[in-house]
Parts: C-alpha cells; structure tokens; sequence
C-alpha cells in the first residue's frame, strides 16, 4: 500500500527547489551581466589609455591632444552611453604617479591614467533586497618608453589595473 502523504511531500520539496533553483538563476544572470559589463569597461579603459598615449609627445598641446582622444574614443565606443561614466583622465611621468589631472609642464609626463566606471542597472537582485544599480570601475594606465628627441612616443605599453564591482 502506498502512503498517501508521500506525494504531497514530494510536490512540496519539488515547488520549494524549483523556488530556489529559480533564485539561483536570477542571481547569475545579474552577477554575469555585471563581469560582462565590467569586462567592457576594462577593454574600453585599455583602447582609450592607449589611443591617449599615442598623442602624448612632451608639450601641453600633446596633453590636449591626449584628452581630446579620449573624448573621441568614448563617442566611438559601442557601450551603453546611459550606463557609462565621464572617464577620468590623468597623466604622469611613471606609472606609479603621481597622478595630475592638469599638468602644469607637459616635458615629463609619459603616462596616462583613464578611470573608467559604468552604473549597471540589475533586474533580479533588487527583488532581494540588494541595491536596484551597481558602478562597475576600471583602471587603464598606458605608457610610452621615451621621446628620444622625436615627437610622438617611441613604443606603447598598455598595464592594466581593474578593480572588481563595488
């Protein structure tokens, strides 16, 4: 003889991980947008440090020269202009800083610093009580070797710092 509980056991435990299962699934697919989000900024980030670099060639005209690419490369590039931030741009003469906004002498200066962020709206996680938006940053540093006399840098070098979703 069978029991007649057992099934309305069996229903229960299935609709209750079926609950959970479909949790599960909500929170990855808002965590995967965010790494891909976040992916997107970082790529965006290194194109413009290293579009940025290509200008720099020890005068302030070059530092102008410089923003102005920045500017150009975040009209170009193809992520969500609603989501992403003005990009902080920052120059200076070694990769470890420091780090000027507005250099006054332009003759050191052979690194440049974008900060990049870019506020994700999340569809599921707001449902659980979590904040309905996150900002998504990345750090880009590009550099050149030496002018060596000549304008315009001898070589690139693109480092790359990231900073994970806060």
């Amino acid at each position: 003889m069978k029991r007649r509980g057992a099934w309305g056991l069996a229903l229960a435990a299935t609709g209750l991980l079926s609950l959970a299962a479909l949790g599960l699934f909500a929170v990855a697919v808002d965590v995967a947008r965010l790494y891909v989000v976040r992916s997107e900024v970082r790529a965006y980030a290194q194109a413009v440090a290293a579009a940025a670099v290509q200008e720099l060639d020890g005068t302030l005209s070059g530092i102008d020269r410089a923003r102005r690419a920045v500017a150009d490369g975040a009209k170009r590039w193809n992520l969500t202009a609603a989501w992403l931030g003005e990009p902080e741009t920052e120059f200076a003469a070694s990769p470890s800083g420091p780090w000027r906004a507005k250099p006054d002498a332009a003759s050191a200066y052979r690194f440049v610093r974008i900060r990049a962020s870019a506020t994700v709206p999340l569809l599921f996680l707001p449902s659980m009580g979590q904040a309905a938006v996150r900002t998504v940053r990345a750090d880009a540093v590009a550099g050149c070797e030496s002018w060596q006399g000549n304008p315009g840098p001898t070589s690139s070098k693109p480092l790359a710092r990231h900073r994970m979703p806060e």
